[in-house]
């Protein structure tokens, strides 16, 4: 098992853990940035861009909607309809 494998199973095993990543890397005797670097890097593979797909149901239609972007930017939308937010992410 190369260290790729070891470490997902080591963010998986914290993510069903219930502990904060604190004491789970003290208990593993693991440094907190290095945790850290391979639970964003299992996230970022897991969802690709670090996007998720978001789907909605016609009734919430007009539902406020705010994005925070990965960097940061947060966008403010007076309606969830996909195809608005869409439009915006290819903006942007």
């Amino acid at each position: 098992m190369g260290t790729q494998e070891k470490m997902f199973a080591l963010v998986e095993e914290y993510r069903q853990s219930g502990s904060t990543a604190k004491v789970f890397c003290e208990e593993k005797k693991i440094g907190l940035p290095k945790f850290n670097y391979w639970v964003r890097k299992k996230r970022r593979e897991h969802n690709g861009s670090g996007f998720i797909k978001v789907t909605a149901d016609k009734k919430l239609k007009d539902v406020p909607v705010e994005l925070i972007c990965p960097n940061g930017v947060r966008l403010q939308v007076a309606t969830s309809d996909p195809a608005v937010i869409a439009g915006l992410l290819n903006i942007y």
